[in-house]
């Protein structure tokens, strides 16, 4: 069997383990020993492995910074960004317009003049941020106070 990834001492388990997070599985194996305790996780890197008795997974923080001219694999990636920046950021936004081409959020806030709109690219599935205005103009009160 090929594996690819980084080997981790100290962590131990069943070879049928597997560690999964909400949209990417980790298969996990362990060699031939049955009480193994090296085994190679595939995205390992990513990771920081303790070394005491108990193992914890820090995942990485992710992004927050967006940018006009930033490309993005899908609508669902660009939306998921958006989600931590605004929640970073302590504001909410809305879809104004979305289809299979456009994507095109702003504040919540009326009159705001926060917005970001993105196209899909002709070659591909991918998304380009086209314009962003990173300003707010509501009051941070407002925007504090229905931030959720």
């Amino acid at each position: 069997m090929q594996t690819h990834g980084r080997r981790v001492e100290g962590v131990s388990g069943t070879a049928s383990d597997m560690l999964r997070t909400s949209e990417v599985r980790y298969n996990v194996t362990a060699s031939e020993s049955v009480n193994a305790t090296t085994w190679v996780i595939p995205g390992a890197d990513s990771y920081s492995f303790g070394t005491g008795k108990s193992s914890t997974l820090a995942a990485p923080e992710p992004r927050t910074m967006i940018y006009k001219g930033q490309f993005f694999p899908s609508k669902k990636d660009l939306k998921r960004l958006v989600g931590h920046f605004a929640m970073h950021q302590n504001f909410e936004w809305k879809v104004k317009r979305s289809n299979k081409t456009t994507l095109h959020l702003v504040c919540i806030i009326e009159d705001c003049t926060w917005k970001l709109r993105a196209v899909r690219r002709e070659e591909g599935t991918y998304f380009q941020v086209r314009s962003f205005v990173n300003e707010h103009t509501c009051p941070l009160e407002e925007i504090h106070r229905r931030h959720r």
